[in-house]
């Protein structure tokens, strides 16, 4: 159909924002292939895959195919449809924070490489979540932080404001709470998507060793929640996206 909800199985409130307010019905190339690599079509209380459908995604596409979207569309989507999943509430552990009324932490994870990249992103993630928010009457939030010195400390506390469900940042600016003992096993239980917006910058120099910081928090996580045939997404597995551009030659 033209909002390509029965291929996708896209919530309608989605599919009316993109059909209607947005006025993009149908997906491009690189969307049809990388949707169902990261929406999940389960119910949220049989929230399971098996390792094979719920593998670490990799996009490369050229400069306008949409890959941004191609990750952003079906993650907004798993939010809408599995809140439950998506919800710090559903992580909470005795062991941290998360049940002291103290902190609260995202769902999703993109990290860039820098300011002006994380503030387009912000932008176009809004643009959908925006129409969300005033015509479906859902409130799903996104932020960038894109201070590039050290944190002071994690910024989302219950009694201040609430953590977005997005968040988007640099990696110098999140590992720093990665290599705390406590943040990191929240950001472990909480975090269902990790996104690498142009990889190819982030694995490349002065970046590396952040990403690794964050990257190494969710392979020692993931371990833990794997069973012989399945992975329980409800039990904090994390995905990881990498979207890189390809150059064509001139």
């Amino acid at each position: 159909d033209s909002s390509g909800g029965n291929v996708f199985a896209l919530d309608t409130r989605l599919a009316n924002v993109l059909t209607h307010q947005m006025k993009k019905p149908y997906p491009s190339k690189v969307q049809q292939a990388v949707w169902p690599h990261i929406s999940r079509a389960v119910s949220s209380t049989e929230a399971v895959k098996t390792e094979q459908e719920f593998r670490n995604v990799l996009i490369a596409a050229e400069t306008g195919s949409g890959k941004s979207y191609a990750y952003m569309l079906p993650i907004i989507n798993n939010i809408l449809k599995f809140p439950d999943v998506y919800n710090y509430v559903s992580c909470g552990d005795k062991d941290t924070a998360l049940n002291n009324d103290a902190y609260s932490y995202p769902s999703v994870l993109v990290l860039v490489p820098n300011k002006l990249l994380a503030t387009q992103l912000l932008e176009m993630t809004c643009t959908v979540l925006n129409a969300l928010n005033a015509d479906e009457g859902v409130m799903v939030t996104a932020a960038a932080i894109v201070h590039e010195s050290s944190a002071d400390g994690w910024p989302f506390r219950h009694n201040m404001k609430f953590a977005p469900r997005i968040l988007i940042c640099t990696p110098a600016y999140v590992s720093v709470f990665y290599r705390n003992k406590l943040h990191s096993k929240a950001l472990s239980l909480c975090i269902r998507h990790v996104v690498l917006d142009e990889a190819d910058m982030l694995i490349d120099g002065g970046y590396l060793s952040h990403v690794l910081a964050v990257l190494d928090c969710y392979r020692a996580s993931n371990k833990k929640t794997k069973t012989k045939t399945a992975i329980r997404l409800s039990q904090g597995h994390t995905q990881s996206v990498y979207s890189g551009t390809v150059h064509t030659p001139q």
